[in-house]
């Protein structure tokens, strides 16, 4: 639920990163990524900003599409193409030897099990719009937020 809560946030096709990298213009890049790890992990937003004037701006943007995602349900067919595209993506990245066994080392890394790559994406398919809610309920808290920023400006200022 959480890999597929990142692309409901910040894909191209989503309405945050619309508004902030095509419509807006007020980042040049706008990703989430949650690494599976065996010990608890951070889920990542990267927001490459134009100006950073704008870091707060983005900031609550996030924050916003956040909450409406804990009160909102993504629509079924968003969900389903999502999916899709992450099931698909992998495969096609599945196209030379060494790609094929970084990604079984990486699993057979967590679980011991080269096999639970198809467990994987078998629970992909099962992922409703409820659990993708109930998860940034669960994670995406502000007690558990952490702003880091990279700018040539020696303090930047976010709330």
């Amino acid at each position: 639920a959480l890999d597929l809560l990142c692309d409901v946030l910040c894909a191209e096709r989503s309405d945050l990163y619309k508004k902030l990298v095509t419509e807006e213009q007020r980042l040049r890049s706008l990703e989430a990524g949650y690494n599976l790890a065996r010990d608890k992990n951070l889920i990542q937003f990267d927001a490459t900003l134009v100006k950073s004037d704008d870091l707060q701006y983005a900031k609550d943007e996030i924050t916003k599409a956040i909450e409406k995602l804990k009160s909102n349900l993504v629509e079924e067919k968003t969900l389903s193409e999502i999916k899709s595209r992450t099931k698909y993506s992998f495969a096609m990245r599945m196209n030379n030897p060494s790609a094929i066994a970084n990604a079984i080392s990486n699993f057979t890394w967590l679980t011991g099990d080269p096999e639970s790559i198809n467990r994987y994406y078998s629970l992909i398919d099962r992922v409703t719009p409820a659990d993708i809610s109930n998860a940034a309920k669960k994670f995406l808290i502000p007690t558990g937020l952490t702003v880091s920023t990279i700018s040539p400006e020696a303090e930047v200022s976010v709330k």
